[in-house]
């Protein structure tokens, strides 16, 4: 189930996660910056990553975890690659 509600770790403020972040201001997500340990990534329902050179990927696994959710990746891959 998704609540629609999304959290960033704070890490670099590039220019494609400057879009993300505007581009879901405009949607019907939330976006909350937090503090997150790896333990606390891990209960999350999906997990992306971005930078300009690959504008957002979704990830997989991370160490014993795995996420196959894809609702915020199909909702953000077709913004992000217009923004080229």
């Amino acid at each position: 189930m998704c609540t629609r509600h999304v959290s960033t770790v704070r890490g670099v403020n590039g220019v494609m996660r400057q879009f993300i972040i505007a581009a879901l201001a405009r949607s019907p997500y939330r976006v909350v910056e937090v503090n997150a340990r790896p333990a606390e990534i891990s209960l999350a329902d999906e997990v992306l990553i971005c930078n300009a050179l690959m504008p957002v990927v979704p990830v997989q696994r991370y160490g014993e975890q795995q996420w196959s959710a894809r609702e915020l990746y199909q909702f953000l891959a077709p913004l992000c690659e217009s923004s080229d």
